[in-house]
């Protein structure tokens, strides 16, 4: 149980470096979008957006007009405006992910994208930049491995001491008990004393 709440904790704390790396996109790239999208220049949001997606850790990004309803740029696995997966190539071909798992789950982060003018501030747009748990997986391989490494170490090196102990307390005394029985003589046993080598007063003593 220890070693699968350590391996939980362990996930969830990857999960949530990830979603601060996402975050950061919000702070990087939300300038350069808001000026190309001011000025409709979608190639050069395309580009911005194939350049966020290079980063490790994404499994895609898209950008869709200030109403929410069209996808303006994307690239790799996002989300529709109806919550339907799809994949986007590079050409900006879109088809949707037929099956999705555990192990494929998304997680995302959106940002408002405006653009600030003399007149004021204008939402242009939104962002949103994806992770999944399969790259959470991934990058927690080794540390599950080295989770799972200790846990079987600990046991074996319990169990070490344990047979150890065992072997000192339980396994010799009564050896010895088993050698004194077959050597004693019945006829005479109100002399008979045998020594078990345990200290204090047990069982084994009493025998």
């Amino acid at each position: 149980i220890i070693t699968v709440c350590q391996m939980v904790r362990e996930y969830y704390h990857e999960e949530e470096s990830i979603m601060r790396q996402l975050r950061t996109f919000e702070k990087v790239f939300e300038k350069r979008l808001a000026y190309s999208l001011w000025e409709y220049d979608i190639p050069e949001v395309g580009l911005l957006v194939m350049g966020m997606s290079e980063f490790p850790n994404i499994l895609g990004v898209k950008v869709v007009n200030h109403r929410g309803n069209k996808i303006l740029a994307g690239i790799g696995t996002v989300k529709d405006q109806k919550g339907k997966t799809l994949f986007i190539n590079k050409a900006g071909e879109a088809s949707p992910v037929e099956r999705e798992d555990r192990f494929f789950k998304l997680f995302w982060h959106s940002f408002p994208i405006r653009h600030a003018h003399e007149s004021g501030i204008d939402k242009v747009g939104e962002a949103t930049v994806y992770s999944g748990a399969s790259l959470v997986f991934k990058n927690v391989k080794t540390g599950f491995a080295v989770i799972i490494f200790s846990a079987i170490l600990k046991t074996a090196l319990l169990w070490i001491i344990f047979l150890s102990v065992s072997r000192s307390l339980l396994a010799r005394p009564l050896l010895k008990l088993t050698h004194t029985v077959m050597e004693k003589d019945f006829d005479n046993l109100e002399e008979s004393r045998t020594d078990m080598g345990t200290s204090g007063y047990n069982e084994l003593k009493i025998l």
